[in-house]
């Protein structure tokens, strides 16, 4: 059985942001808020946990290296009924292979990450978060205010105009 790991870090300002994205939903359409604003900027983050993981991951594994694929959602109801979910509303992934990916056999980025019988771990994507999760956190929250600013400046144009 999997064992998960939380980490727990803290990014000054994200408050802030935080308290922005509160009073705009509050005067404009949440799922536009979510769509224009959270979705974006958990994708940067997410770039930058994908980056470092590109740059750790092991080079006889191309077509693994090839299958990276970064995603961000709204969460959903199968997200709600996991015991690891915590209130989100939208959640970001890095994922390697997969049933999709092609080339790729869906085990492999476990198999090089965690090792086999017949071959030594070579971990990558943990690595990568533990090097990166500050700066991908900073992205987030900077890709946050870049997007919050341009939403209002748009929000003020589109009430001044009517």
């Amino acid at each position: 059985m999997a064992t998960r790991h939380t980490i727990t870090f803290e990014t000054e300002g994200m408050d802030d942001c935080l308290k922005k994205l509160d009073e705009l939903a509050a005067v404009a359409d949440p799922a536009k808020v979510g769509q224009r604003i959270i979705l974006p900027a958990l994708r940067e983050g997410a770039a930058v946990l994908k980056q470092a993981a590109l740059d750790l991951v092991p080079t006889d594994t191309f077509a693994l290296y090839k299958s990276a694929k970064i995603a961000a959602r709204n969460t959903n109801g199968n997200d709600k009924r996991s015991k690891y979910y915590n209130g989100e509303t939208a959640l970001s992934t890095v994922t390697f292979g997969g049933k999709r990916a092609k080339d790729v056999e869906a085990g492999e980025a476990l198999a090089v990450e965690f090792g086999t019988a017949n071959r030594a771990p070579t971990p990558f994507l943990r690595p990568a978060f533990e090097l990166k999760h500050t700066q991908a956190m900073n992205a987030v929250k900077d890709e946050l205010g870049r997007r919050i600013d341009k939403f209002v400046k748009q929000l003020s144009k589109q009430r001044l105009g009517k």
